[in-house]
């Protein structure tokens, strides 16, 4: 059986959504998750360019915006970065943490983490595949050795 979110993106029980102001979802899941951030010394550097009005459900723009958050305080050093890039035509967050050993686009997939031993479901980065596939953005993952930076970026 899939997970309920999962099942109803992929069966496509959203409407289309209203239009939004992604910059107003981002500054409320900063918030949050402000007390995890601080348990991990993280100060976020948020850069806003532009109009970031989108048109999407609301349940999924949070969705979206959360589980990318989420993934990059909880696999982030103590006192590590956390950079938030939010344009008209792009969602980058980037945090600082140990190479992977695993391809990272496996990530993606449902029920894959790259901590065997953690006690997440591993379904968040599905998520944000399966909201980015639903509304036609598409989703990369880099990493940079000189500064350790690990950078997931959703094109709209």
């Amino acid at each position: 059986m899939l997970p309920k979110p999962l099942s109803k993106i992929e069966n496509r029980q959203f409407s289309q959504g209203t239009s939004l102001c992604l910059e107003e979802v981002l500054t409320e899941k900063l918030s949050q998750f402000q007390d995890f951030m601080d348990a991990k010394e993280l100060v976020p550097t948020l850069q806003v360019v532009g109009d970031t009005t989108r048109t999407m459900h609301p349940a999924l723009a949070d969705s979206l915006v959360g589980n990318l958050l989420q993934n990059a305080v909880k696999h982030n050093y103590c006192g590590g970065q956390l950079q938030v890039l939010l344009s008209p035509t792009v969602l980058e967050i980037s945090n600082s943490g140990p190479v992977l050993t695993t391809d990272p686009m496996q990530l993606l997939g449902r029920f894959r983490k790259h901590n065997a031993a953690s006690d997440s479901p591993g379904l968040g980065l599905s998520i944000v595949a399966q909201i980015c596939a639903y509304y036609g953005f598409r989703l990369t993952y880099s990493f940079t050795a000189a500064t350790s930076l690990h950078t997931l970026r959703v094109q709209f």
